[in-house]
């Protein structure tokens, strides 16, 4: 949605596969050229919908074009799917209340998507798609910095799962936990959640949504400055 990378209404959402032809049984390969930080974002999305058969190409656009494949401009027809949805996975999805009431407490973790200097506080939050500053620096206490470039590869691919597990067991974020990512709007939060869900089988990961545009300016967000000590 326009406000920031908000989850669109289940109306918009539908409307929108059933233009693209994609029906609940389609298998959707999701690629990018911003190192699938839009393909994770959209995997989401349509995770929570309950669609079922959904990939990322690894490597995006690029890996397409290094393997010798083709690009084309034009823009396919499709006949229209009378998409509904018929599941809506709920569990994926954090709001502000959840994580309140989890903050401190064993078995939880956070992760904060953003670049280094945004988590503590040296350089504040931006809205990605509109340059607007939050009213607050700093991260949600508790939370573990693993910013969201630190999951891929120089060419755009996904790191392997062996990297991928050193980069967030050391924060404490291990599969045993239930774990919530957030960033400024919600879409710097999709890498980690896609690398811990989907790629590591991690059970319990849920995507603050609202993220860094809700928190931040609640009248009193209680953000921390600096460096996280676990």
């Amino acid at each position: 949605t326009p406000e920031l990378f908000n989850l669109p209404p289940q109306a918009m959402y539908e409307s929108l596969m059933d233009r693209l032809g994609v029906s609940p049984e389609s298998t959707v390969v999701l690629y990018d050229n911003f190192n699938s930080r839009f393909a994770t974002r959209v995997f989401w999305t349509m995770r929570y919908y309950g669609h079922r058969s959904i990939k990322i190409l690894d490597g995006g656009r690029g890996a397409w074009e290094a393997a010798g494949f083709e690009l084309v401009s034009e823009t396919p027809t499709v006949a229209t799917s009378d998409y509904r949805v018929s599941t809506i996975n709920t569990e994926l999805l954090a709001e502000l209340p959840f994580i309140k009431s989890r903050l401190a407490t064993d078995g939880f973790g956070i992760v904060d998507g953003r670049p280094r200097a945004q988590y503590t506080g040296e350089a504040p939050g931006v809205v990605y798609h509109t340059g607007t500053e939050h009213a607050a620096r700093g991260h949600i206490y508790g939370a573990q910095n693993v910013p969201w470039a630190t999951n891929f590869n120089d060419d755009g691919t996904f790191k392997s799962t062996e990297e991928l597990l050193e980069l967030y067991a050391p924060h404490g974020l291990t599969p045993d936990k239930t774990i919530v990512t957030y960033c400024n709007e919600g879409l710097h939060a999709s890498p980690p959640w896609f690398v811990m869900h989907e790629l590591l089988g991690y059970p319990n990961v849920k995507l603050y949504d609202s993220s860094m545009g809700e928190w931040a300016n609640q009248p009193e967000p209680n953000l921390i400055l600096g460096e996280h000590c676990m």
